[in-house]
């Protein structure tokens, strides 16, 4: 219920605030928050829950500075009637804390292209989850369906076509390095095998994010220092990764020149020099 939310959002949140977190893109479930039993979904079940989730985001704001915005999720294997209840929920009852449409669940399931003719209809920004366990195609496919940022991606390494097309279209990949070493057979066997870094390298725009941060034991500060530890970023990659993550955000313009302010002050005379020679 709407207490549930509301705990759950306040400790998240919380605990990545005191790591350093000033800017979340949290993913909201229609599906969890509000279950219809006539309809798809209880309208009013779905408003209680996100002022719910609004009094958390609050709360860790006022006392954090921590600014946090949603998606709402619609899952892909629950077929087409699922993902058109949830788009249908978000545009009925537009809310400013709602900024993003997110499309998860069993890639193997639906066409983009199907997805494509419900997603179009609505005004949020997309991010869909692909190239995680599909190819590179299903990444050219959620592009090709709205996706301005693709949930995982990592299968682009094996497509320099569409490197390039991440690259030339600034589409962001969402890097969950945990869950892929948790539930990836073969990153979980040889953690050195996952391209996050190789990706980077290439120049394709990645951010570091925790996935379902419960079930993988996880917090930003652990991705961040994973990236570091196994993969050997340096201080000024994480840093560039961090402005990566605030340029591809889906908050207003005026607060994106903050927060990528706040990460400008944290780079050095070395840093800027780091990455001026990489570049």
């Amino acid at each position: 219920d709407e207490d549930d939310h509301y705990i759950v959002t306040k400790d998240y949140l919380e605990r990545n605030a005191k790591l350093g977190l000033i800017y979340c893109e949290l993913i909201s479930s229609p599906l969890h928050m509000a279950p219809g039993k006539e309809k798809y979904f209880d309208c009013e079940q779905y408003k209680a829950c996100l002022d719910s989730i609004r009094a958390a985001i609050n709360e860790v704001h006022n006392q954090y500075g921590l600014i946090t915005k949603l998606h709402v999720v619609a899952i892909r294997h629950l077929g087409l009637m699922h993902i058109a209840s949830v788009i249908d929920l978000a545009d009925n009852n537009q809310d400013d804390l709602v900024v993003g449409l997110n499309i998860a669940g069993d890639e193997r399931e639906g066409s983009f292209q199907e997805i494509s003719e419900l997603t179009n209809r609505t005004v949020l920004m997309k991010s869909f989850h692909a190239g995680e366990i599909c190819g590179p195609e299903s990444i050219h496919q959620a592009i090709e369906a709205g996706a301005v940022r693709i949930g995982h991606g990592i299968n682009a390494i094996y497509d320099d076509v569409l490197i390039d097309r991440l690259i030339s279209e600034n589409i962001l990949l969402e890097i969950s390095i945990t869950s892929n070493l948790t539930l990836l057979n073969e990153y979980r066997d040889d953690p050195s095998l996952h391209p996050v870094k190789k990706l980077y390298n290439a120049g394709v725009r990645i951010n570091l994010n925790t996935d379902d941060a419960g079930i993988f034991d996880t917090d930003i500060g652990k991705e961040y220092n994973i990236a570091r530890d196994i993969y050997g970023f340096s201080d000024a990659e994480l840093l560039d990764i961090s402005l990566c993550a605030l340029e591809a955000s889906f908050i207003g313009d005026d607060k994106k020149s903050i927060l990528l302010n706040r990460v400008y002050c944290d780079f050095g005379e070395q840093d800027i020099l780091e990455l001026k020679l990489k570049a």
